[in-house]
């Protein structure tokens, strides 16, 4: 998500919407990216136009041209930026997986005080 911030924000900038919508999505996009749940980041992403993929080709390459690197698949430093990518979304997603399993096998918070 994070990778995808700025992005967004351009197409938000941009999109033809009333000042009512823009408003609420700003909201949206200002929310904290710790807290953020991905159904409204998903949201957001396709009311401006953009995959909520930050994997997707498009979007790799829109990374790449702001990051200065050649936004060829075939370049390394592409191909070095897409497994960084990848690596962070499988380590976000580990993460998420275990705290939902230390929150399935943790006592109540009723207990917690006894």
């Amino acid at each position: 998500m994070a990778a995808l911030s700025p992005r967004i924000a351009y197409a938000l900038q941009e999109a033809d919407l009333s000042r009512e919508a823009r408003a609420e999505l700003r909201q949206t996009l200002n929310a904290s990216m710790e807290t953020m749940n991905s159904a409204a980041w998903r949201k957001l992403a396709r009311e401006v136009g953009v995959d909520a993929n930050a994997l997707a080709a498009d979007n790799l390459t829109w990374i790449a041209g702001q990051s200065d690197l050649p936004s060829h698949p075939s370049a390394p430093e592409y191909q070095a930026m897409e497994r960084a990518l990848r690596a962070a979304s499988r380590t976000k997603f580990s993460m998420q997986k275990s705290t939902l399993a230390r929150r399935r096998s943790s006592p109540g918070r009723a207990s917690l005080g006894q």
